[in-house]
């Protein structure tokens, strides 16, 4: 190996130390906010095998090897020592070789630090003048090599008061190969030294004095190098301080001391903090806490002080540490970085630094209407590293709710008090940040006892209630009450309910190589509807490249077996049918009638035995398309409900037409959804509302009369179970006038199943009346059309005889 010389004038070797200084200052990147997590820790009351790790004050120096992904311990418990430890889980390993190392006033061995390719430097801690000592070791299986001895700052007499020779509380090491830079600062001067190889065998290093513009004690007991030519240095209740060598041309020239001047002089909090570790290329700088026993990081990126970033508490039990004395290390490993630290007496603590950045609001809240006494949500998107908390503000400053990692606002049994602006606060770790302001406005609604629920099964709350756009179709059956529902999920499948409490009861035959429409586009079973009879029908869809198939059961039990009624009838060959189906009557009478999408034709199947059926196309003389509701009214009549108007219907199989009786316009009837049920014998309209209304709801309406001709009046409505997107629009509703119910599906939100108290007519008969409904309910009256009313023991047709005036109605 060729010799150098000690003044470091070989040309060679200066620019290959100062390419490494080039180095450390294009390292700086942009500032990045971290969290501390636990690793592991290790307390003074762990015992065996680390009864090195006590009460006694020795233990003051770590550092960590990314050669060897191992921490490296001092303590002299029993004798100086550099303890071995996995830096993974803090596992005992073993000891460093230290043969040979001695000397030093205040102990053999004080602190220990390491470089990026695996060099491991140890001290002493010198109390008197002269008796600094430094040890190389090569790598981790290399015995020690004293490298210098001497008083790092040459004499120096810049501060000469106590303790200002004294070296060794604090030790800084950078560089690889033989670009190694190691800083010492004196514990009561103001001088530092710098401390660097004579030659490349590594075997001597030489010392720079670095004189400062600190005062007197104020290097103290923490050491770290920064981005380029400048350093931190800390001591107990004074100040942390960063400083710039300014003659860096000097560096290495021996005979000329260096000059440090102070850049940031920052007065931390708490002043109980000492021991130093830094991390130039990231911006962060780790702080030992000895009054109050945290690990402390902190963000240097703004160069002209520190931000706490975050902070651990070192393991219990906690004991005073006298010296103010314990390090920090950091530590790379595949990227991740790691944060180590000893706290004397006070064990050790391993945390892994968390990448985090601040919240960023990329969508909403949007203005929002919601029904009164209804539900919803205000929604926002946020990025950010979690966990996000959400607090969201009502009318700027009213604190409404915390929520973490969610970024929706549920409201419940919303009133007009509920009406006004809101706005969330989105903050982690890294920052916060507000969002623009939404305006929630609250829209009446007809809430009467006219509909009350019976139960409700929100989607989602049932495989075949998912929200995955896959159930679309249901009926009533009038035999029985039960309620059919027909599902994708798993396959073409018709689930039967019990329709008093929606209890699952079996579900029906759907024999695949029976139930065989449809392709391509459409599904096997989409629609389904129940004679009075109680025989069962189902239909596929057929979006036109496939036929139209209907299916018939006797009954809904679940071993009956479906047959075919219709397939491949060129009555249903223009366009897409099965979106709608409904059925009514019985044997010989039934009727059931499906319609196509975006043609103006129905089609209404008859049967002469029961079993064989007839298709006669109905050609209307109205123009809607895309047309999801469909239901019977009076006599031969069906109601139909699209993106336009609500028409009703008279038809004539005889001249296979259908005219319209009444058109109500979406100014009268708004286009709030399409699924329709119709009870012609109470004349009520049930609607189901899947869009422009939040929550989903179902309207009754009174359909008699004027009303017919002019606007359907709202009676009741009730809120669905839940609210998820129906982009489709899709859903069935079915009236059971013989139980006074209706129930409603809707795709994506699951059923709901309510009662409604039917009409109530009268006729005159003599002085009194003749009071009559039909379907079950109460009788009431009373003597004030806002009084009590009270129940009358009567049934349909009821002769109101008594004199006097009273008010009648019937309860559900």
């Amino acid at each position: 190996m060729k010799s150098m010389q000690p003044s470091h004038s070989s040309p060679t070797f200066l620019i290959r130390l100062l390419a490494a200084l080039a180095l450390f200052a294009s390292a700086l990147t942009v500032p990045a906010q971290f969290i501390m997590t636990n690793l592991w820790s290790i307390s003074t009351t762990n015992g065996d095998p680390y009864t090195y790790i006590n009460t006694d004050g020795t233990q003051r120096g770590i550092a960590y090897n990314p050669t060897t992904n191992h921490v490296y311990l001092v303590s002299r418990t029993g004798g100086a020592q550099v303890y071995v430890l996995d830096g993974d889980t803090g596992a005992h390993i073993g000891q460093l070789d230290v043969t040979g190392v001695s000397g030093g006033g205040g102990g053999a061995i004080n602190l220990v630090d390491c470089t990026e390719d695996g060099q491991i430097y140890i001290c002493n801690l010198a109390t008197a003048e002269g008796t600094f000592r430094l040890y190389r070791y090569a790598d981790e299986a290399s015995a020690p090599v004293l490298v210098f001895v001497g008083d790092p700052s040459l004499g120096d007499t810049n501060a000469p008061v106590t303790n200002s020779k004294r070296f060794g509380d604090n030790m800084a090491v950078r560089g690889t190969g033989t670009n190694v830079q190691v800083l010492v600062h004196s514990r009561g001067g103001r001088a530092s030294g710098l401390l660097f190889p004579a030659d490349e065998t590594m075997t001597t290093f030489l010392s720079q004095v670095i004189l400062t513009d600190a005062a007197s004690g104020d290097l103290g007991v923490g050491a770290a190098w920064d981005n380029g030519n400048s350093f931190w240095s800390k001591a107990p209740a004074r100040p942390l301080r960063r400083l710039q060598i300014v003659n860096e041309a000097d560096i290495y020239n021996t005979s000329v001391a260096l000059m440090a001047t102070t850049v940031v002089n920052v007065a931390l909090t708490p002043t109980t903090t000492s021991g130093l570790h830094s991390l130039p290329a990231s911006n962060l700088l780790a702080v030992i806490d000895y009054g109050g026993h945290t690990l402390r990081l902190y963000d240097t990126s703004s160069g002209t002080g520190v931000g706490l970033q975050d902070s651990r508490p070192f393991p219990l039990p906690s004991a005073a540490n006298g010296n103010g004395t314990g390090e920090p290390a950091f530590g790379l490993k595949n990227g991740a970085i790691n944060l180590y630290g000893v706290d004397s007496n006070n064990g050790v603590l391993a945390t892994r630094l968390v990448r985090v950045t601040a919240p960023i609001i990329s969508g909403g809240p949007s203005d929002t209407t919601i029904l009164d006494g209804g539900y919803g949500s205000l929604n926002v998107v946020a990025n950010g590293s979690p966990p996000l908390v959400y607090l969201w503000y009502f009318n700027t400053n009213t604190l409404v709710t915390v929520a973490t990692n969610d970024g929706s606002l549920s409201l419940t049994n919303v009133t007009a008090a509920n009406a006004g602006y809101y706005r969330v606060v989105v903050t982690n770790a890294a920052g916060s940040s507000t969002s623009a302001d939404a305006l929630l406005t609250i829209t009446p609604t007809v809430r009467s006892l006219v509909m009350e629920p019976i139960w409700r099964l929100p989607g989602g709350s049932r495989p075949y209630l998912s929200t995955s756009d896959l159930t679309r179709g249901m009926a009533v059956n009038p035999a029985n009450g039960r309620v059919l529902v027909v599902t994708r999920v798993g396959g073409a499948n018709i689930h039967v309910l019990d329709g008093d409490t929606g209890a699952d009861l079996w579900t029906m035959n759907t024999d695949p190589t029976i139930v065989t429409g449809s392709a391509p586009g459409g599904f096997a079973l989409n629609m389904i509807g129940v004679a009075d009879d109680g025989v069962v029908y189902a239909c596929n869809l057929n979006t036109g490249g496939a036929a139209t198939k209907i299916y018939r059961w006797d009954n809904d039990s679940a071993a009956t077996v479906p047959v075919v009624i219709s397939e491949s009838d060129p009555t249903f060959s223009t366009g897409r049918f099965g979106d709608t189906m409904k059925v009514r009557g019985a044997g010989l009478d039934t009727q059931i009638l499906l319609r196509a999408q975006a043609a103006d034709l129905a089609v209404l199947l008859t049967t002469w035995d029961g079993f064989n059926f007839f298709a006669s196309p109905l050609y209307e003389d109205a123009t809607d398309s895309t047309r999801l509701g469909l239901a019977f009214g009076a006599g031969n009549t069906y109601w139909s409900k699209g993106v336009g108007n609500l028409v009703q219907f008279e038809f004539d199989i005889n001249t296979q037409t259908a005219t319209t009786l009444v058109s109500i316009t979406n100014t009268l009837f708004p286009n709030l959804g399409h699924p329709i049920g119709v009870d012609p014998r109470n004349e009520f309209l049930a609607r189901l509302a899947t869009f422009a209304q939040t929550p989903d709801n179902v309207g009754l309406y009174d359909i008699s009369g004027a009303a017919q001709t002019n606007a359907p009046v709202l009676l009741d409505q009730e809120f669905m179970g839940s609210d998820n997107g129906n982009i489709n629009a899709v859903g069935d509703v079915s009236f059971d006038l013989a139980r006074g119910r209706v129930v409603v599906l809707e795709n994506n939100n699951g059923l709901l199943a309510l009662k409604y108290a039917p009409r109530l007519r009268q006729e005159a008969f003599g002085a009194g009346n003749i009071l009559s409904w039909d379907g079950p309910g109460v009788l009431q009256s009373s003597t004030n059309v806002n009084g009590t009313y009270v129940d009358t023991p009567a049934t349909s047709p009821h002769t109101n005889t008594a004199a006097g005036q009273l008010y009648f109605r019937v309860r559900r």
